[in-house]
């Protein structure tokens, strides 16, 4: 079987009842709860889960072990966040937009020195409306303006604020970031922006970005993939316990989860007794490519980029939210890429993107000193900026693969002949769902 043919997307459909409420299961860390978790932990059930890990062999194993085990592996921490109380249901009810109904409209910088001035306004302009003399009318006029200039000086003081507030927290605190972010839009206008694409047209719209292309150049065919593995040991090496702590360290809390539910501060937390479990389990799906299906699943979440049409899906930025469990994964393999990249020179200098200690301000300094000679040298200078649309998903992923065998990594071997793409409908509540393999995670997109 060809790589062509098994990047070819395959495309389920699931028929959902819709309820107009229904309960959601949603995780909140506590650290003061840190302890507590770590003790409901069983290590029983550790023990017995690596012990099954060693005694797999990778050369007969298949995606059904595996899933089984990491479904034992997120019951086990579950179980243990469920008796912490980290684990809460909430009863999510679907409100009806009544958009005939009147709204008082929410303006927070309308303050009472703003209230005051409305006031006398007012006052002025039903007097005015009684007496209509030349005395009234000057004092209306005087008392809009007061007005107008009050309210105009309340709404440029509170965006200063707001945006000075929107700075510090995007670098501290990304949670209150987005959260002040979400208050400061309309929930009317989040919901007629939503509204405005039906579920549909957004599936048909992933679906279309998410599938592969037919075309693939003639000459990746002739590489051979068996003669290229006495130069890249160092990424063909098996994953070791310091590569997992790194991992483990480098995660980010308060980030959304999967599917699994599984949190980074349940793994951040339990590495102490999980991490032989990790350690054996990402070594399997290393050596066998056998992805667990709970890492491949995502729910992608359409956000308007708040230009062009709101009717049209092309609009949107899809953010794919996948499990934790495998991003600890990818991360490992991520990390490893990095460092045989940085060892053996692959990427030029040029090449700030996805790159630690590098940056799009080094290409900005570069452009400015350019322009700075050439200006000071009376010559001309031509830039050209080039935007490519929709760059992440129309890449075709058979080329990636390709792309990487001609570095001399064929560390996704096993991983590059499961890949393929799965697109699942989506219900009301999560709009879409969509199941991609390892070959869409963003570790190889250094290459690209």
């Amino acid at each position: 079987m060809s790589s062509k043919d098994t990047c070819m997307p395959v495309v389920e459909n699931i028929n959902v009842d819709i309820d107009d409420s229904s309960v959601v299961t949603k995780c909140k860390w506590e650290n003061d709860k840190y302890h507590e978790f770590n003790d409901c932990i069983d290590e029983a059930v550790i023990h017995s889960i690596v012990v099954k890990l060693e005694e797999i062999d990778t050369d007969l194993i298949d995606n059904i072990v595996v899933n089984s085990i990491v479904d034992e592996c997120n019951s086990l921490i579950l179980q243990a966040a469920s008796k912490c109380d980290l684990l809460l249901e909430k009863k999510v009810i679907r409100k009806v937009d009544n958009s005939l109904k009147k709204r008082k409209v929410k303006k927070p910088w309308f303050n009472r020195e703003c209230a005051e001035k409305r006031k006398l306004y007012h006052r002025a302009k039903n007097y005015n409306w009684r007496v209509k003399t030349a005395e009234s009318k000057t004092n209306l006029t005087v008392c809009s303006k007061e007005y107008k200039k009050v309210l105009c000086n309340q709404y440029r003081l509170y965006n200063k604020n707001f945006i000075k507030k929107l700075k510090n927290l995007r670098q501290n605190d990304c949670k209150s970031y987005w959260n002040l972010l979400n208050r400061a839009c309309s929930s009317q206008t989040k919901q007629n922006i939503v509204n405005k694409v039906s579920l549909d047209c957004f599936y048909n719209h992933f679906k279309k970005l998410n599938s592969a292309q037919d075309e693939n150049d003639d000459t990746f065919e002739n590489i051979d993939v068996d003669n290229i593995t006495s130069l890249n040991t160092e990424v063909n090496r098996a994953i070791s316990e310091n590569e997992v702590r790194q991992a483990i360290k480098g995660l980010k809390n308060n980030k959304a989860c999967g599917n699994d539910l599984i949190i980074n501060e349940f793994l951040k937390h339990s590495a102490d007794k999980m991490l032989p479990v990790f350690i054996a389990l990402f070594n399997i799906v290393f050596e066998s490519g056998c992805i667990p299906d709970s890492w491949s699943e995502g729910i992608i979440v359409p956000i308007y980029k708040c230009k062009g049409d709101p009717a049209n899906p092309d609009n949107y930025r899809g953010i794919t939210v996948l499990s934790c469990f495998g991003k600890l994964f990818t991360c490992v393999l991520n990390n490893r890429l990095n460092c045989y990249l940085d060892n053996f020179n692959v990427l030029c200098e040029e090449q700030a993107g996805f790159r630690k200690h590098y940056g799009t301000t080094d290409h900005i300094f570069n452009m400015n000193c350019l322009i700075d000679l050439y200006l000071r040298c009376n010559k001309p200078l031509f830039c050209a900026f080039v935007d490519y649309r929709k760059a992440f998903d129309s890449v075709d992923r058979c080329a990636l693969w390709h792309k990487l065998l001609q570095q001399c990594i064929d560390v996704f071997r096993f991983i590059c002949e499961r890949a393929d793409i799965e697109i699942c409908s989506l219900n009301m509540l999560k709009l879409l769902t969509v199941v991609q393999r390892i070959a869409d995670v963003g570790m190889i997109k250094q290459i690209a």
